[in-house]
């Protein structure tokens, strides 16, 4: 009687377990057929990112933890401005970024200040900055060589990202205009001040550079952040440079050929 009692309850259990299984199976059945993709942040984000590709990307989730106001693709946040802190690995909701910032100092990265170069650092790349570019500075300042005074430039800040040109603080992604306007020309040919991101550090050379002499805004290729030595450029380190490009290159050397000579059986032939 017992061995029946257990072989039963051995059989319920199975049966148990078996209808578990199948219900989770159907479960995981059923969240899989209902998954939808939506963007999450690649890595944290502090207030004021200017949102690119890089920063998001897209996963697949089922579609009861998608939470209300999340974005699906990432033309949705491409140029936007994060208004609230983003963790890694969080959906990226509508509430939390804008078509432009709210503040300048919520587009500032966080531990960075915000620099205005003048008009003239971009002079002849006017309408070619955009917002997210990355730049160097260099400064032309007043020197001292020996004991004469000459005018020196050189490199102080290297690959910086321009948060606003003039008061935009994001590029013109969505352009609907198929042509170019007059103002657009206008603006184009007219320098607008740069606002650079920069350390508390590399404000205060920015500023000491200015007041001493002039300031010239670079523009970096895309994904390019090698740093370079400085060096400081004058008259005749210019003048050396020249010298050297217009150095005539060497002459070719002339091969020399080897005639070999007849031994005294070639000669008596």
């Amino acid at each position: 009687m017992k061995t029946k009692w257990l072989i039963g309850g051995l059989a319920g259990l199975v049966i148990v377990l078996m209808g578990a299984t199948w219900v989770k199976d159907q479960w995981a059945a059923r969240l899989e057929s209902s998954e939808t993709e939506v963007l999450i942040a690649h890595a944290y984000l502090p207030i004021g990112t200017i949102l690119e590709k890089s920063h998001v990307d897209v996963v697949k989730i089922p579609k009861p933890y998608v939470q209300p106001g999340a974005l699906t693709r990432k033309t949705d946040v491409i140029g936007q401005v994060t208004t609230s802190q983003i963790a890694e690995g969080e959906q990226m909701l509508a509430n939390k970024i804008s078509e432009s910032a709210p503040s300048v100092s919520s587009a500032i990265p966080f531990g960075r200040r915000a620099f205005t170069l003048p008009m003239e650092a971009s002079a002849g790349l006017g309408g070619l900055i955009k917002p997210g570019d990355m730049v160097d500075v260099l400064a032309t300042v007043e020197g001292t060589e020996g004991q004469r005074d000459v005018m020196q430039t050189t490199t102080i800040i290297q690959h910086v990202k321009v948060i606003a040109v003039g008061s935009r603080f994001r590029p013109a992604f969505h352009e609907t205009r198929p042509k170019k306007s007059s103002e657009d020309f206008e603006r184009m040919a007219s320098a607008e001040p740069l606002t650079v991101a920069v350390t508390a550090q590399e404000a205060e050379l920015l500023a000491f550079a200015e007041q001493r002499g002039r300031l010239k805004v670079v523009v970096r290729s895309v994904g390019d952040a090698e740093t370079t030595s400085s060096r400081l450029v004058n008259f005749g380190a210019l003048m050396k440079g020249v010298s050297a490009a217009q150095k005539p290159a060497a002459p070719a050397p002339t091969p020399t050929q080897i005639i070999q000579g007849l031994d005294d059986e070639d000669r008596r032939r």
